[in-house]
């Protein structure tokens, strides 16, 4: 598993689909999300809630569209947002996956699948690959 970031243009793509505006409407707000997030796509879709959550982002009427206040969430300051999010997030999943979790993080970025079955052939960690393909399928994880 390697686990990279998105590039501007994706994350750019993944903003306008999800706020079904065209790409070039929405590049303002993709360049503020990806400063903060640099591009990574957790961090990046908690982000991107939390800002619906708080109405920074909001669908308007008579705009017929999603607007936001780029002044706004120009100042805010991702770390508290994000990761209180993450923090209870995380909480809310069994112990195994964020024992996983935890043990991946000791690899960095990229976690071998090599790695992953030798640590499942031990007594100690013989659920470690179904607990990182349950963090893979609860989003806390990608496979490349």
């Amino acid at each position: 598993m390697h686990l990279d970031g998105m590039t501007l243009e994706e994350l750019n793509s993944l903003i306008a689909d999800t706020l079904c505006i065209l790409p070039h409407r929405c590049r303002p707000l993709s360049r503020m999300v990806y400063q903060k997030t640099k591009g990574n796509p957790l961090f990046s879709v908690e982000f991107l809630m939390s800002l619906v959550e708080r109405d920074l982002i909001q669908y308007s009427v008579r705009e017929r569209c999603c607007v936001w206040d780029e002044s706004k969430i120009g100042d805010e300051d991702i770390t508290d947002n994000v990761l209180h999010l993450l923090s209870a997030k995380m909480s809310g999943t069994s112990s195994a996956i964020q024992s996983a979790i935890k043990i991946a993080s000791c690899f960095g970025t990229c976690l071998n699948a090599d790695v992953v079955k030798c640590l499942s052939c031990t007594p100690e960690y013989q659920n470690f690959e179904k607990s990182i393909d349950d963090a893979v399928s609860e989003g806390f994880m990608e496979r490349s």
